[in-house]
């Protein structure tokens, strides 16, 4: 409730307007038309504003308590320049349970005010990053400006899903669903998490690049622990039995939280996404680990391998993973060395 009108006293420069609401009537994220105009027009001047219009309301987005911790992979997935994971203000929205946005993800006291590169800069201003988690298995995040400029003649990096990009086309999010299910991220026991290239760069006018290429972009609601689910193969060297047989030897390292390893041994033209979905679903037979330890895998072609791997805890699959290495057969022609042992470098 406004008064229609307020009156200066004589001589003041200042007249305060008294608002009254209803704490219970108000309606979250609806703004309203207000409109200040003086209405004696003996009190004008073409050289200044006579009116001034404008929204006011309460925001639908509420400060979380805490922060989330943000692991990016959108910056530096294009430029190499490492992975960093740090604290970032989060809201969410009281109004549809499951949307979030980060608040100033890349401002300041973050790796990426303009530190880590010579010509990085930071175009003020609020930026805020929305994700879509109102369904848990279908996630996306809408397009946002990072503020990030790190080439003067590029300009500033903004980003988006694959799935806001579709939905920018005009697809229904129900055709993107069917069609592309692959590019929507999830959200688990807190933890957000994008699969790679689902995210999209675009820097000034030269059109998309991908991002997330490692697919690492994860966000943690506050208070919650991440878990380790990590599997990494490490190739040790090549064994030569006294059967004249190669074999690739390596250790599976597990992440803190793993229970178990199934992995098989693939060539660089297979389907890697394909056997780490059929090792899941049993159509793909897999060798299995319970701890960290060695193995091996008998070879005949020199040629790049990778170890595929699927992490288990509690009975389910919680990761999925590829580490390639080069691997150098005996009896290759080319070979003019013998290996005596392995060492660790």
């Amino acid at each position: 409730s406004i008064p229609s009108s307020v009156a200066f006293e004589a001589g003041q420069s200042v007249a305060n307007i008294t608002v009254s609401y209803d704490p219970a009537a108000i309606v979250y994220g609806n703004y309203e038309d207000i409109s200040i105009t003086i209405g004696d027009e003996a009190y004008t001047t073409q050289y200044g504003f006579s009116s001034y219009n404008f929204k006011a309301g309460v925001t639908a987005w509420v400060k979380m308590a805490g922060t989330a911790t943000y692991r990016e992979d959108l910056v530096a997935s294009l430029y190499s320049i490492g992975t960093y994971e740090y604290a970032v203000n989060i809201e969410k929205n009281v109004i549809e349970e499951g949307l979030y946005r980060l608040v100033e993800p890349y401002g300041a006291g973050t790796p990426f005010s303009g530190v880590f590169d010579a010509a990085g800069t930071y175009d003020w201003g609020t930026k805020t990053m929305e994700i879509d988690a109102t369904d848990p298995d279908f996630v996306w995040v809408k397009p946002f400006d990072s503020g990030v400029i790190i080439n003067s003649d590029e300009g500033e990096m903004s980003f988006l899903s694959y799935v806001s990009y579709y939905l920018l086309k005009g697809d229904t999010m129900e055709a993107i669903k069917a069609n592309a299910p692959d590019n929507f991220g999830k959200m688990k026991d807190g933890v957000i998490t994008m699969p790679a290239k689902s995210m999209l760069a675009s820097i000034g006018v030269d059109g998309y690049y991908y991002a997330n290429s490692n697919g690492l972009f994860r966000v943690a609601l506050p208070g919650v622990v991440i878990k380790d689910y990590s599997a990494e193969f490490q190739y040790t060297g090549r064994l030569t039995d006294v059967a004249g047989d190669d074999w690739a030897q390596g250790i599976i390292t597990f992440g803190e939280d793993v229970e178990a390893v199934k992995y098989v041994v693939a060539t660089s033209s297979d389907d890697l996404s394909a056997i780490a979905n059929g090792i899941v679903n049993g159509s793909v037979e897999a060798e299995e680990i319970t701890a960290t330890g060695e193995v091996s895998f008998k070879l005949e072609e020199s040629g790049t391998y990778y170890v595929v791997m699927v992490a288990y805890a509690g009975g389910e699959p919680v990761g999925m993973y590829a580490n390639d290495f080069k691997f150098k057969s005996s009896k290759d022609g080319a070979e003019t060395f013998t290996d005596l042992y392995t060492g660790i470098y």
